[in-house]
């Protein structure tokens, strides 16, 4: 059985890097294309630790590491390796096991090398031969298109609970509660759109650039403003019907605009 997770791994390994296989999935291969090698990272730590015989769920070999460890291996911030692993695990390119359904023998030692690094507690996965759920995979990256996804830096919890439900999001975001000040920001940010939406009709990013938000005495930045205003949008669309596309000639009209920017728009009747 050993075998057949590392014939799994490096067939994994292969497939994400033959492109004409990954274009004959579109939607998939739009929203995964940057992450590529994160998730190929993911498939070379699971080779490396297979353990079938001892650690195994459903059928696959259980491995674990830290976002700090992953991020480490691939020269890239903490955060955004966290992004990814939250991406793939929407997507079920990968599946987090919860601790309960861990070994007791395999908890022990990623505790043991969480205290030993001065990490927080290592996460525990388990990975699918990408052949068997790419179909369905595309299928999710499909509906996170439609919901609003564009880059890495869309994908959150509420996006998530949009495209499945608070339980599954619950479980792939348990341990990345947003602050109370991100929630603050998200909230003008939610506040000023709808305003000027029922004003003009319209908002771009540059509005929101221009609006300064200060929370708690402390003026909100460009890049934190942009971060949360790409987060909300997918809310925005759901909860009140707006529509977020590049704006093509008819939108150039209808609002007066001059550059070819995103628009974030009232849906008409």
């Amino acid at each position: 059985m050993e075998k057949s997770q590392e014939e799994k791994y490096i067939q994994n390994l292969n497939r994400l890097f033959d492109k004409s296989f990954l274009q004959q999935y579109k939607s998939l291969n739009k929203t995964i294309r940057w992450g590529i090698r994160v998730l190929a990272e993911i498939n070379q730590i699971g080779l490396e630790n297979i353990t079938f015989d001892k650690f195994s769920l459903d059928g696959q070999n259980i491995f674990f590491f830290s976002n700090r460890y992953l991020a480490g291996r691939l020269g890239m911030n903490v955060k955004q390796a966290n992004q990814y692993i939250n991406l793939f695990c929407a997507l079920k390119l990968i599946n987090k096991v919860p601790k309960e359904d861990v070994p007791e023998a395999l908890l022990d030692n990623a505790k043991e090398i969480a205290k030993k690094q001065g990490q927080r507690m290592i996460n525990f996965y388990t990975v699918p031969p990408l052949g068997e759920v790419i179909q369905k995979s595309d299928e999710m990256a499909n509906k996170m298109l439609k919901k609003g996804y564009s880059s890495i830096k869309t994908v959150s919890k509420v996006l998530i609970e949009n495209i499945y439900d608070k339980q599954v999001a619950g479980d792939i975001y348990k341990d990345c509660e947003f602050s109370s000040f991100t929630r603050k920001v998200q909230d003008l940010i939610e506040s000023y759109v709808v305003e000027e939406i029922m004003k003009k009709g319209y908002v771009i990013l540059d509005d929101i650039y221009d609006k300064q938000i200060i929370i708690d005495g402390e003026v909100v930045e460009k890049e934190n403003k942009y971060i949360n205003y790409k987060r909300l949008i997918p809310v925005l669309i759901d909860k009140y019907n707006f529509e977020y596309r590049k704006a093509n000639k008819e939108l150039l009209q209808r609002f007066g605009l001059k550059g070819y920017s995103y628009v974030l728009y009232k849906k008409t009747a």
